[in-house]
């Protein structure tokens, strides 16, 4: 739940790749854990927020990162 936050509070400041070096510490399986539940948080935010477009950005950012 804290990386969800921590990946939300990236988004907005627009740290997302700072993030990425965090979670490339972790091991592979925590990694596809991370990513899984940051791309989820983002999809969910996108259902819930006026201002989607930019948080749909960020998700498709989110899933660009995780395969680079």
């Amino acid at each position: 739940m804290k990386l969800m936050h921590k990946a939300v509070n990236y988004c907005f400041g627009g740290k997302l790749k700072m993030l990425r070096k965090h979670i490339k510490s972790f091991s592979y399986q925590r990694q596809q854990e991370a990513w899984q539940r940051i791309t989820k948080a983002l999809h969910s935010l996108t259902l819930l927020t006026l201002n989607s477009q930019t948080i749909l950005h960020y998700h498709r950012y989110a899933i660009y990162l995780r395969q680079h």
